[in-house]
């Protein structure tokens, strides 16, 4: 959890009544990284930093950057339900699937 006083401020999505942060997170350099593991960190240090707000899409390496944020996602809901992972690549170690057997 960031610490309150250099928190991410929240702004208006749309007209919807959700807020998102003023910073975003572009997975078009995520396909940059050199492994998923790396992918993966990034990802989830946007997420502690307080970043709510991802744009993704297919073109951003054909796919690979949409795989690795579900993979990030995948590890965060694993980490909500009390699983266990190895916490290099985040691969739960009694069940969990790794991020290539999680549908593009």
């Amino acid at each position: 959890m960031p610490n309150t006083s250099d928190a991410i401020p929240l702004r208006p999505f749309g007209r919807h009544k959700v807020k998102i942060s003023a910073l975003g997170f572009g997975g078009h350099h995520l396909g940059d990284a050199p492994d998923e593991g790396a992918a993966v960190r990034l990802v989830r240090q946007a997420v502690d930093g307080g970043v709510t707000f991802f744009d993704n899409c297919w073109e951003y390496h054909r796919g690979k950057t949409e795989a690795w944020m579900g993979a990030a996602e995948a590890l965060e809901q694993a980490k909500k339900q009390g699983k266990k992972y190895d916490g290099d690549l985040g691969r739960e170690m009694h069940g969990f699937p790794s991020s290539a057997e999680l549908p593009v």
